[in-house]
């Protein structure tokens, strides 16, 4: 130490400095290693944020990892440095990342060694399976658009009955159902509504089936129909509930 309170490093050649707090302040930047913790802060005047964080992870007192931890406000990226200096990300969190609304972007070539799990909502614009791509009714060209049927029919089928199977058909290649399983989905709306989407085992009564694949209430509580539509709003299908359009999402 100096006189003048001056700590001159240069002279520490060995040892721990240990429950020491150290801080390092670049303009409006702060780094701050403390108690375990790194913390990247924001200076605003005589305020400072919190953006980003390294902490120890405990459960019932007993360490469990490292957290790394994004403030809503602030965005946190991994990124790949270009040849011109420029920086552009490879994986964001967003600064409207929060716990309630969780948010992750991925930019460049994922690539995923294992099985992949998805359990909400994907949607893609183009999907690959060996690559293949999968649009209209699988590659093919009897049906097409977005739902792997676009609305019309070959010309050799006239009746409704006809229609609807086709509908059901082009829907299942679309979504990549092989030909075998599209024929067996076709086969249990046969034998349960001969795929009429409005068919209703029990005239609006509680405990009976309604639709295509008769939507059926297990508990006996609500009509098919009312089962159908309480299944359709969970699962965010919009489209009108007594058509073969609505319960093929649902069913998917």
């Amino acid at each position: 130490w100096t006189l003048d309170g001056t700590f001159n490093a240069n002279f520490i050649n060995a040892g721990v400095l240990q429950g020491v707090k150290i801080r390092s302040v670049h303009h409006d930047f702060i780094i701050v290693l403390d108690q375990g913790k790194i913390r990247f802060i924001k200076r605003n005047g005589s305020s400072e944020n919190e953006m980003f964080a390294f902490a120890p992870t405990y459960t019932g007192g007993q360490l469990q990892g490292i957290n790394a931890i994004q403030n809503h406000g602030y965005s946190f990226a991994l990124s790949s440095k270009g040849n011109n200096g420029a920086l552009l990300n490879v994986l964001e969190i967003p600064k409207d990342s929060t716990a309630e609304n969780r948010k992750l972007n991925l930019y460049g070539e994922v690539k995923v060694d294992g099985n992949l799990t998805i359990s909400g909502k994907t949607n893609t614009k183009e999907l690959y399976v060996n690559g293949v791509k999968i649009d209209t009714n699988g590659g093919g060209s009897s049906g097409g658009g977005d739902n792997g049927w676009n609305g019309k029919h070959p010309p050799e089928f006239t009746s409704d009955r006809d229609k609807r199977y086709w509908q059901i058909w082009a829907m299942a290649i679309g979504a990549g159902f092989s030909k075998q399983a599209a024929a067996a989905l076709l086969g249990n709306a046969q034998g349960e509504s001969d795929a009429n989407p409005t068919a209703d085992e029990g005239g609006g009564r509680p405990g009976f089936g309604y639709g295509v694949w008769q939507w059926t209430d297990s508990s006996g509580a609500s009509s098919g129909r009312v089962y159908m539509i309480n299944l359709m709003t969970r699962a965010g299908v919009t489209d009108n509930p007594d058509t073969i359009t609505a319960q093929f999402k649902l069913l998917m």
